[in-house]
């Protein structure tokens, strides 16, 4: 059964949501290249080829906040496997924004450093309304960019003044 947050949101429904997106500009859903001894395993991964540019994306779905640390670890490894010139991404559902906020802020901005150094988007996706919308980073990819919706946290003000707003 797939598990589902308090919202109701499945995991199976965000992933047709971003494979229906990622489809409709072109990407070729498939397995990544990862050696069978390699434990994490992405829950989506696709290619896109622009002329002669090739375009990638790497992604896993969590369903609460309190999961991006894991998620952050995750795709860290995933990169080390996988190379540099991917999208990697953190899908989520509908969420409390303030939290997210918090949880980027806590620490000194520990999990914002991290996702801002490896360049890793957060996206909230919402499959009633068939939309997603990146809540933090840009795809490498300036097609898939432009099919994004964008919300802004205000999360900068907090790092460039040193944690205090």
């Amino acid at each position: 059964m797939d598990e589902q947050n308090q919202q109701g949101y499945s995991k199976d429904k965000i992933l047709t949501e971003v494979q229906r997106l990622l489809q409709s500009i072109e990407y070729q859903l498939e397995e990544p290249h990862i050696p069978k001894e390699f434990m994490g395993k992405p829950d989506f991964y696709g290619k896109r080829r622009d002329g002669e540019a090739s375009h990638e994306v790497c992604g896993v779905i969590k369903h609460e906040i309190k999961e991006i640390p894991r998620a952050v670890t995750q795709l860290w490894t995933m990169k080390r496997q996988l190379g540099e010139d991917i999208s990697y991404i953190i899908v989520l559902p509908p969420l409390n924004e303030g939290d997210l906020v918090n949880l980027m802020r806590a620490d000194k901005n520990k999990i914002l450093k991290k996702i801002r150094r490896e360049q890793f988007q957060i996206w909230q996706c919402n499959p009633e309304e068939k939309s997603i919308c990146s809540m933090f980073g840009v795809a490498r990819d300036n097609v898939l960019t432009q099919r994004l919706k964008f919300k802004d946290l205000e999360i900068y003000d907090v790092v460039s003044s040193g944690g205090r707003k």
